[in-house]
Order: C-alpha cells, then structure tokens, then sequence
C-alpha cells in the first residue's frame, strides 16, 4: 500500500504500525478477562455473604474472609477504571488501567503513529495487567475456594456457581 502525499512528520512504517496495533490489541483482551473474572468474583462474593447470613454458626470465622475479598474486589476495581464516587463529583481520580490504556490507544489514531508518551502509557497497562491478573487469579482460584468450603463446612445453603460434589 503508498500514502497519499508524503507527511511533514516521518511516520512509522506499516509493520510497525500493525506490530503496534497487535499489542493493544491483546492487552484489551487480556483487560477484558480480568475484569470477567473480577466480575464473577464480585457475584461469588455477595453470594457467600447473602449464604452466611442464613447459615447459623457464630460469627467471627468466616466473616473477616468475606469482607476482606470484598475490599480486595473493590481496590482491584479502581485499579481497573478509577474511583467511580471520584468520577461523579468530578473530583481528580488516580489514574487506572482503562486510563493507561486509552491513552495508548491514541497513537493509533493517526499516520504518525504512537509517540514515546503512547509507547510508555502502553508499558504502564502492560504492568499493571500482569499485577492484576495475579490479584485476580488469586481471588477466584484462592480466596474464593476457601471462603466456599468453609461455608459449605458451616452448613451454608447452596450457593450457585459452587458445582457438585
């Protein structure tokens, strides 16, 4: 493929382009996944709190665990896309995933390609997807399985999503 015209700017070349264009791609699937999962843990969670409050048992074991995944939820949250309380008063909101990520995506928006500032915003989300997935794998693979088992030890009703013996 030939341009047009030839830019007063030197753009990049095609393959770098795409090369480019590859990698964000692949962060937003792999930031799609991570905010599945999370989502799933989100459900899971309010499940086993709903599940503890019909289980008779005395309060104190189980508890501290369900609380702690809910916060731990939450924090991965706005690590994700920002404090949304922040985003309603239109109060400055530390800078999450989604941010880091839009901003790369910018550099595909024209024939200059990404600068130095889209390539660093790129390697930001890079860094904290792989912060996150680890965070969130734990969550649905540890904390999750856990809390579930006590609960089902405790004489908690079924909670969906646990399977079957």
């Amino acid at each position: 493929m030939k341009a047009i015209h030839e830019g007063v700017l030197k753009g990049i070349g095609y393959e770098e382009y795409n090369a480019y264009l590859t990698e964000v791609s692949e962060l937003y699937r792999g930031v799609s996944a991570v905010e599945d999962v999370l989502s799933e843990s989100d459900r899971m969670q309010k499940l086993m709190a709903n599940a503890l409050e019909k289980t008779k048992i005395l309060p104190g074991s189980i508890e501290p665990k369900i609380t702690k995944l809910k916060f731990d939820i939450i924090r991965i949250k706005k690590s994700i896309s920002g404090s949304p309380s922040r985003s309603e008063v239109g109060e400055k909101n530390p800078a999450g995933i989604n941010n880091y990520l839009y901003n790369a995506t910018l550099g595909l928006r024209d024939s200059y390609g990404p600068t130095p500032l889209h390539r660093k915003s790129l390697e930001i989300a890079k860094k904290l997807l792989t912060e996150l997935r680890e965070e969130v794998t734990s969550i649905s693979k540890i904390q999750i399985p856990e809390i579930t088992k006590a609960l089902k030890t405790a004489g908690a009703p079924y909670i969906s999503g646990q399977g079957i013996d």
